[in-house]
């Protein structure tokens, strides 16, 4: 029903949140059977930090997606912003030599991280993230050995990944290491 303004599916109140206002850059339906509620996700480019939306936006969704759900449903939707699970992660480098400079590649190894994690433009494929979908390990190494200065490089996700469906990835604290040799690396290559 997404061209009559009406909703019925996930898919109508992700249609129905979208054009409520041009401020929504992104919209996820998630649907809990067990409390029987719908919970429509909403992330804003327009928003200081992080693409949470101001809640001026969210109350404005609110009652748009509302005015257009069935009546036995109105009070079952719940508009919000997003949550993070920030990921604390161990990033083990072995650069090209000993004698380049291990604070630029750190910065940007922190910035490829960023970058990674964006919600709207981030991931393997660079569509950004649906929530509940976490990283994984073998993108983020292809990008890191990608970076000047770096030869190889494992990492380790070691923050607890919740069954909470509603989150997205976010970066939190990385130890990034430097060192003299990874298990699996020879003459320069990785080996699978």
């Amino acid at each position: 029903l997404r061209s009559r303004e009406r909703a019925l599916c996930p898919d109508d109140y992700v249609a129905l949140a979208l054009a409520a206002s041009p401020e929504v850059s992104r919209a996820y339906a998630l649907v809990d059977g067990r409390r029987a509620r719908l919970s429509v996700l909403i992330l804003s480019d327009a928003a200081t930090h992080r693409y949470r939306p101001p809640r001026r936006l969210i109350d404005e969704v609110t009652e748009y997606v509302r005015a257009r759900a069935p009546v036995c449903e109105q009070d079952r939707i719940q508009v919000s912003g997003p949550e993070y699970l920030h990921l604390n992660m161990l990033i083990q480098v072995l650069p090209v030599n000993a004698t380049g400079s291990q604070e630029d590649t750190a910065r940007a190894i922190q910035a490829m991280i960023t970058e990674h994690l964006d919600p709207l433009s981030g991931g393997e494929f660079r569509q950004g993230w649906r929530p509940g979908l976490m990283p994984r390990s073998p993108p983020m190494v292809a990008s890191i050995c990608s970076l000047p200065g770096v030869r190889a490089a494992d990492t380790r996700i070691l923050s607890t990944i919740s069954e909470n469906t509603d989150y997205l990835p976010a970066p939190g604290d990385l130890d990034i290491q430097f060192v003299s040799h990874l298990p699996g690396v020879t003459q320069g290559r990785v080996l699978q």
